[in-house]
């Protein structure tokens, strides 16, 4: 008997979304990305660099048509209300990202 569970699942691919206004809070980011993939069930990070804030989004369900194109060397401009120019999708993105960057970072 085949089922879903069957089936290999392919790995879900992580998105890297740059430019955000540091006016959004993460409610409204969220409700956003709900009306582009269509769904609610997805993976955010939501980090502010004290300029604009960067999210990583992974769809659950397949990715929107809107993020389709994203490929390493081809960024997709997402259009974002308020903005003059949108966000970009980073599609030379790996998966791994800072989310805080000290102005005068230091390691002990």
């Amino acid at each position: 008997m085949t089922g879903l569970s069957d089936q290999p699942q392919s790995a879900a691919r992580t998105f890297r979304i740059r430019g955000i206004p540091l006016s959004v809070t993460e409610v409204e980011f969220r409700r956003y990305l709900e009306g582009l993939l269509g769904y609610g069930d997805f993976g955010l990070s939501f980090v502010s660099d004290g300029c604009t804030i960067t999210a990583t989004v992974t769809p659950t369900y397949g990715e929107p048509a809107a993020l389709s194109k994203c490929a390493p060397g081809n960024d997709v401009d997402l259009p974002y209300p308020g903005t003059e120019d949108g966000l970009l999708a980073d599609c030379d993105f790996f998966g791994i990202t800072p989310l805080y960057s000290a102005e005068e970072p230091t390691v002990e």
